[in-house]
């Protein structure tokens, strides 16, 4: 947490740069940093009705108190908008928020609460034809955001902004049923997906340069050897499928999930983003619910359809196996570039989680 905090104060000026560029888009007032050094909002209680429950904070206690900290002392600025020589735009926003990923993938969020809308602005074309191609390719069987209106010239997207059940109100059966429901729109996918021509990535070939990262070496001395050698199907997939997101929708007539964040998006192992699902859970929220449940077989079902549709079997006996696999391709596409501390990161919470797994089978 120290050296994301170090990070968000080394980029805080061209942050706010950025937002300069942009106030045209922003309703007037005054504009100040969020506790979770996310995003800039305005400072009315609209806004912060509107921001909190959309962008959840799951740290914990100690990192909570680090970014009051670091907020009260590097990044007390505020900006008045104040309206003047603003060029007509079809968009009017309360919440900037810049978005940063580790696959270079860049834009710009705008969010008006009042209406409903959040805009994505891009700096690169091919941002922008590549979130409308994909919402085309995954709409079919994941619920998207409806766009409302885009404007190819500006690079801009205007989606609907879903009003959604916070993570924090979700009761064991939400959890079931957003997991079920992933696995259920997957399945479907993931057949269709089969009968194209795929191309095959063997782990063996992929991992052989990691097997010299000694931060990584216990994992292939955990796994059954003949595994490392299978080859898997990769398909194009969301990539970072998680509960963050996923918005679910309840009423008293009313249960659904709606997909979103679909930036990650590209051609990986088929069974990416159902492990994504438990993994990033695990990692980011310190949540097992998942986990627990993978382990005790209860998605083998599910999982052996996956593998078939590929000519694979999935053998239950190989559980924590496949979860090692994973890993080894999510530290691949995920982790590979990113510097030393954010890669052990992952790693602390990765060992638990196996040491969760043997006491559990002992």
């Amino acid at each position: 947490m120290i050296g994301k905090v170090l990070a968000f104060i080394s980029r805080k000026k061209q942050v706010f740069k950025e937002f300069l560029e942009y106030q045209n888009y922003m309703n007037p007032g005054i504009y100040q940093w969020d506790n979770t050094l996310r995003f800039i909002m305005k400072t009315n209680p609209n806004a912060e009705r509107g921001t909190y429950p959309t962008f959840y904070n799951y740290y914990g206690k100690k990192e909570r108190f680090l970014l009051w900290l670091a907020r009260h002392t590097f990044f007390r600025d505020k900006i008045v908008v104040n309206g003047n020589g603003a060029v007509k735009t079809h968009f009017v926003g309360e919440v900037y928020r810049p978005f940063r990923s580790t696959n270079n993938y860049r834009d710009k969020k705008l969010f008006n609460f009042a209406e409903g809308k959040v805009l994505s602005i891009f700096s690169r074309d091919i941002d922008y034809r590549r979130t409308l191609d994909i919402h085309k390719k995954f709409q079919i069987f994941f619920p998207m955001p409806k766009i409302l209106w885009k404007n190819q010239q500006n690079r801009e997207i205007c989606e609907e902004l879903v009003e959604f059940v916070p993570i924090e109100m979700w009761t064991e059966d939400d959890y079931e049923f957003v997991m079920n429901d992933m696995l259920t729109r997957s399945l479907r996918y993931l057949q269709k997906e089969s009968k194209r021509k795929l191309r095959d990535v063997t782990p063996r070939m992929t991992f052989l340069a990691l097997e010299n990262k000694q931060e990584i070496r216990f994992i292939y001395k955990m796994v059954t050897p003949h595994l490392l050698r299978e080859s898997h199907p990769c398909i194009e997939l969301h990539g970072d499928l998680w509960r963050s997101n996923t918005f679910l929708i309840k009423d008293r007539n009313l249960r659904k999930v709606v997909y979103i964040d679909w930036e990650f998006s590209e051609e990986l192992p088929f069974f990416y983003d159902f492990f994504t699902f438990i993994w990033l859970d695990g990692y980011v929220n310190q949540e097992d619910f998942y986990f627990k449940r993978y382990l005790a077989g209860e998605y083998d079902s599910e999982l052996q359809k996956m593998y078939s549709f590929f000519g694979l079997t999935y053998n239950p006996a190989y559980r924590i196996d496949y979860f090692h696999i994973y890993f080894l391709y999510f530290y691949s596409y995920r982790l590979f570039d990113l510097p030393k501390y954010e890669r052990m990161s992952f790693i602390k919470r990765y060992k638990q989680f196996v040491e969760m797994a043997i006491s559990g089978n002992d």
